[in-house]
């Protein structure tokens, strides 16, 4: 079984694999090698305008600069194919970053002298979309609490059938289904509403009590996403042990519904 593990760092995205051997009891995992792609790298969005800061107008990086991959990675189910999503964008939400998921071979291949040469490419960029709108990381993209457009991106896992990604969002927090060819929302699965926020706002510390005392705090919301059978189950950030999981999904009607729109 191959285990790939990816980390982000300053020159770009590196790619670090092992391989597990499985024996009765145990799990033996190997190191094989580290794969790259260039912090320079554009990506496919055809973004061509800069990427400015909202509060002081200098440009932070080039709009279509491929980054940010390790906030959420999943396997596609064929070939060498994953999809990775970024967070949210530089400047902690002060840009008007477009939102965007990644798909990317990673190809592992054995060298000589048991060595292994790991090659990342990108082959694929998809702005996340409603309707005619795209979804961005800045944070002052909301109109309530109910009717926003900021989305930051953390968790990934691929649909059932391939055709459909679900991503987790810190700010909302929110679940929500996207179509893979399109990237258009097609279906919004509601968290429970004690992790909602009565009174969202652009400012981080104007969601702090006494605006919210209760739901989730900020910069606190939604990290992992993970398959449990027929649950989606979201790892909220910084939560404690006690109450690091909750589940998304918690009735089997919730779960066909959302298996109709893969």
């Amino acid at each position: 079984m191959l285990n790939i593990a990816f980390a982000r760092a300053a020159k770009g995205l590196v790619v670090a694999c092992m391989v597990a051997t499985v024996s009765s009891a145990y799990a033996d995992v190997s190191f094989l090698g580290i794969g790259s792609i260039a912090g320079s790298a554009r990506d496919q969005a055809g973004l061509t305008e800069p990427l400015l800061n909202n509060t002081s107008g200098a440009v932070e990086m080039p709009h279509d600069r491929a980054g940010g991959f390790g906030s959420g990675i999943a396997y596609s189910g064929y070939g060498n194919r994953y999809l990775m999503v970024p967070d949210r964008g530089p400047a902690d939400g002060n840009t008007n970053y477009i939102d965007r998921f990644y798909e990317v071979d990673i190809n592992v291949a054995r060298g000589s002298a048991g060595s292994w040469t790991i090659t990342p490419t990108l082959v694929g960029t998809q702005l996340m979309r409603r309707g005619d709108d795209v979804f961005t990381g800045a944070s002052n993209a909301i109109a309530s609490a109910t009717d926003t457009l900021r989305f930051d991106p953390e968790g990934v896992r691929i649909s059932a059938s391939g055709r459909s990604l679900y991503v987790s969002d810190e700010y909302g927090p929110s679940l929500y289904e996207f179509n893979r060819s399109t990237g258009q929302r097609v279906n919004t699965i509601d968290v429970p509403t004690k992790f909602n926020i009565a009174n969202a706002s652009a400012s981080a510390s104007a969601e702090l009590p006494p605006a919210n005392l209760s739901g989730r705090q900020s910069n606190r919301g939604m990290e992992g996403l993970a398959n449990l059978a027929r649950w989606l189950e979201a790892l909220r950030h910084h939560a404690k042990p006690a109450h690091s999981r909750w589940r998304a999904l918690s009735r089997e009607r919730s779960y066909r519904r959302q298996q109709s729109h893969c």
